[in-house]
C-alpha cells in the first residue's frame, strides 16, 4: 500500500513513516499525511488477506511404460499452467494428457478467483520396460566362419555380467566374470 503525492510526513497506523508499506494481515489501515503547506489529511482502507489456494493433482497413473499416456488433473483454482510443457497436449488446461519419454516432475501453478497463486507437483515415472537380452543359442568356435563368435545383444545393460558356457550335455566348459564381448 502506498500514498501518492508530495508530503512532509507520512504516518501509517502500523507506525511506519515510509511512503509505502507491505501488509500481510487483514485489517483497517490508516495513513495520515502532512502537505508542505501544513495541511493534514487522513485516509483509511480495509485490506483483506486471502488464503493461498490449495492445488491438488490427481493422475490416472504415476508410473507408466514408455509410449503410454497419463491424464493429469489439477483442482483448487480457476486457471492453471503446467511446467515443463514438454510432452503435454495442453499446458494451460486443468487436465492435460502427458506422454513423457523419460521420468519427469510436473509443476502446476494455479490462480484462484482472488488472483492468489498456489502450486503443486507430481512425478511421472517412465519405465523403459524390462531390459532384453538376446543370447546366441549356438556357437561353434571351430574357425569355419559360421557362428564362431558368441555375441549377446543387450549385454551392455548388465555391466559385470558373468558368461557361462555349457556343452549340450550340460557340462560347464567356460565361466568368465565381467564379460563384455571380448
Amino acid at each position: 500500500m502506498s500514498v501518492d503525492g508530495t508530503f512532509t510526513s507520512v504516518l501509517w497506523s502500523t507506525g511506519s513513516t515510509d511512503q509505502s508499506i507491505l501488509v500481510d494481515t487483514e485489517a483497517l489501515y490508516t495513513a495520515t499525511v502532512t502537505t508542505p503547506d501544513g495541511c493534514e489529511a487522513t485516509a483509511e482502507k480495509f485490506i483483506g488477506v486471502f488464503d493461498l489456494p490449495v492445488i491438488r493433482i490427481e493422475t490416472s497413473n504415476s508410473s507408466i511404460e514408455l509410449g503410454q499416456t497419463v491424464q493429469l488433473t489439477a483442482t483448487g483454482a480457476v486457471s492453471y499452467s503446467w511446467s515443463p510443457e514438454t510432452y503435454l497436449d495442453d499446458p494451460n488446461s486443468p487436465n492435460p494428457i502427458a506422454t513423457p519419454d523419460t521420468t519427469v516432475t510436473y509443476t502446476v501453478t494455479g490462480i484462484d478467483e482472488n488472483s492468489c497463486i498456489g502450486t503443486s507437483d507430481v512425478t511421472i515415472i517412465v519405465s523403459k520396460g524390462e531390459p532384453e537380452v538376446k543370447p546366441q543359442i549356438v556357437f561353434t568356435p571351430n574357425g569355419d566362419g559360421i557362428n564362431d563368435n558368441c555375441v549377446i545383444e543387450g549385454l551392455e545393460q548388465f555391466p559385470g555380467a558373468t558368461l557361462s558356457v555349457f556343452t549340450r550335455k550340460g557340462q560347464e566348459i567356460l565361466e568368465e566374470d565381467d564379460y563384455d564381448h571380448d
